[in-house]
């Protein structure tokens, strides 16, 4: 009985240690098995990304697979490799389970210089029963559209060349909704924000663009521009040749005979600028008035009667800064308010801007949004107490096609101003308004007289 109960024994102790002997070797052969088709799985996806660089990074639940796009010297594309990091970051906050997530990008040729990137997630998870990797996701994540050359992402600079460029296609856009409004304020449509050279939310198609809108008063996230309604503004490098109009070149005026452009600012009022509207009305003679919003504000009937006279009304700032002094949302305020109170007295929308003391740069010319009009004849009104100085300074300093600056707040500029008028007339001038004298104008450009044009440039 007792040899009996320790064979017993033995052969259990047998057993068990074969039984422990098998499983541990069934758990080698599973793992062996395990890594054999980890192999396999990403020796299959490298064949399937060739000519990328192959980045793995283990994680406690898992690993995460990279394929990156590289240079010619095998170096990753930063674009890529940033953006990847960005995914592979929100990927290790949320894995819980033992899974591969494989990241990759699918590149789209859509055009000469333009591409589109889908960044691409792949997950696989190890199926115990049967003993495989399997996809259980695969999906875009994101989308880009890049400039092909150097790997980064499309500008509308690109696309339209310069701010400039940009400047005439927030115009266009603004003038279409100006078109179709009805009894709404004008002031959400020109409160839309200004297109930089350096945005990237848009959508980019072969025959247009879809610029996408931050939120705004006007309620609009996105306007399609069509090349072709802008083929003279489009960059040929990244948009089909087809659309590509010739630069609408602009035309120094042919006067045939002497001309000048009288303006003034700071006004309106009820008063001095009474009078100089009967002086320019006897002497028909029309005028250019760069008004301040505040002004027109208090005086839209003035505003009204300037305009109907035939004169031209421009925007001289809401309450006279230094606009270069001022962050460029101000600056936007200063004009847009001006421009507002103009329309609601007139119903016109000022196409020119004088900056007071005709301060201004690149920064805040953009700001703008519109072309400049300074003066090459300065008056001197506002400082002279003698009108007789005044009519001399005028006399002595205009020249043919120049801009005279004059201030139609003052006493001793409206008793001046028939003086040189006269003077002026005997002289053999002709007078003309600002958009009479400098015929076509641009944005970014400050004009001191038709003959005198300076392009503003970054710093």
């Amino acid at each position: 009985m007792k040899k009996k109960i320790i064979s017993l024994i033995l052969i259990m102790t047998l057993l068990g240690a074969y039984g422990r002997f098998f499983v541990k070797n069934q758990e080698k052969k599973a793992r062996l098995h395990y890594k054999e088709q980890e192999e396999t799985l990403v020796n299959n996806l490298i064949e399937k990304h060739p000519n990328q660089t192959f980045v793995s990074e283990k994680m406690k639940h898992g690993e995460i697979i990279q394929f990156i796009p590289h240079t010619s010297e095998k170096e990753p594309i930063s674009f890529y490799e940033d953006t990847m990091t960005k995914i592979s970051g929100e990927l290790k906050s949320t894995t819980k389970d033992d899974v591969k997530h494989v990241l990759s990008v699918e590149q789209e040729p859509l055009q000469d210089n333009v591409e589109k990137a889908t960044f691409k997630h792949q997950l696989f998870t190890w199926n115990k029963h049967q003993e495989q990797w399997e996809e259980k996701q695969n999906e875009a994540v994101s989308s880009h559209i890049l400039e092909s050359r150097s790997h980064s992402p499309l500008t509308l600079g690109h696309l339209f060349q310069n701010q400039k460029n940009l400047i005439k296609v927030n115009e266009l856009i603004q003038n279409d909704l100006l078109h179709q409004k009805k009894e709404q304020s004008v002031k959400p449509i020109l409160s839309l924000p200004l297109l930089s050279t350096e945005e990237t939310n848009f959508t980019y198609d072969k025959n247009h663009v879809v610029i996408n809108f931050p939120k705004n008063e006007l309620g609009l996230s996105q306007y399609q521009v069509d090349y072709q309604d802008v083929g003279d503004l489009l960059n040929p490098e990244y948009v089909d040749s087809a659309y590509i109009k010739p630069a609408t070149e602009v035309d120094v005026p042919v006067l045939d005979s002497k001309c000048v452009a009288l303006t003034f600012d700071d006004g309106p009022n009820d008063s001095t600028t009474l009078k100089i509207l009967n002086t320019l009305k006897n002497e028909n003679v029309p005028a250019t008035f760069f008004m301040l919003g505040t002004q027109a504000e208090r005086y839209p009937n003035v505003v009204k009667k300037i305009a109907d006279e035939g004169h031209e009304l421009a925007n001289h700032s809401y309450n006279h800064p230094d606009l270069t002094t001022l962050p460029a949302e101000q600056v936007r305020e200063q004009i847009i308010n001006t421009q507002v109170a103009i329309y609601e007295a007139s119903g016109v929308l000022p196409k020119y801007v004088r900056p007071p003391y005709g301060s201004v740069n690149y920064e805040t010319a953009v700001a703008i949004g519109k072309p400049i009009m300074n003066w090459s004849v300065d008056s001197l009104d506002w400082k002279a107490k003698d009108k007789k100085k005044i009519i001399e300074d005028v006399k002595t300093s205009t020249h043919n096609q120049g801009i005279i600056l004059m201030h139609d707040i003052h006493e001793q500029s409206a008793e001046a101003l028939p003086d040189i008028i006269t003077e002026l007339k005997k002289q053999g001038y002709q007078f003309k308004t600002v958009s009479e004298l400098v015929n076509q104008s641009e944005p970014l450009t400050v004009y001191y007289s038709s003959m005198d044009q300076r392009e503003l440039s970054p710093s």
